[in-house]
């Protein structure tokens, strides 16, 4: 159940890392795709 937890936080520690990318930078999803990714697959 602990792992259940901290996959949903780190979910909502996503999106709102997105929205901050998109809102406050005016960067569109496919100019900061790559690196993101490359920081998630590098964790698992």
């Amino acid at each position: 159940m602990a792992q259940l937890v901290n996959i949903e936080t780190i979910e909502k520690l996503l999106w709102y890392s997105d929205y901050n990318l998109h809102i406050n930078n005016n960067y569109a999803s496919n100019e900061y795709f790559m690196p993101v990714m490359g920081l998630i697959l590098d964790e698992c």
